[in-house]
């Protein structure tokens, strides 16, 4: 194999993992930010405490600021991705 098929292996490998974290995140808010609202809907914390949490959780963000985010991330990567793969494709041929 040519380094430049073994670099597009590598590259591969790394944009699978950021698509698995950047996954992993994004569910991690969606799940936060549910189980703040029910706690506040449950009365376990207060409206100023769910906010408080809601904040910090964010950092200041909206909530859909950040879904946006991750899901650009994640289009992003697998387009490289998919460069990635054309390019494999190219390098087998020669």
């Amino acid at each position: 194999m040519s380094d430049k098929f073994r670099e597009l292996e590598d590259r591969i490998k790394e944009l699978v993992k950021r698509i698995e974290l950047a996954e992993r995140y994004k569910q991690g808010i969606i799940d936060n930010v549910q189980k703040l609202l029910y706690q506040y809907r449950e009365r376990k914390i207060s409206y100023l405490g769910y906010q408080d949490k809601l904040e910090k959780l964010l950092q200041g963000k909206p909530a859909q600021l950040w879904l946006n985010y991750y899901d650009d991330y994640i289009k992003h990567c697998k387009k490289e991705l998919a460069y990635c793969n054309r390019d494999i494709r190219k390098e087998k041929i020669k």
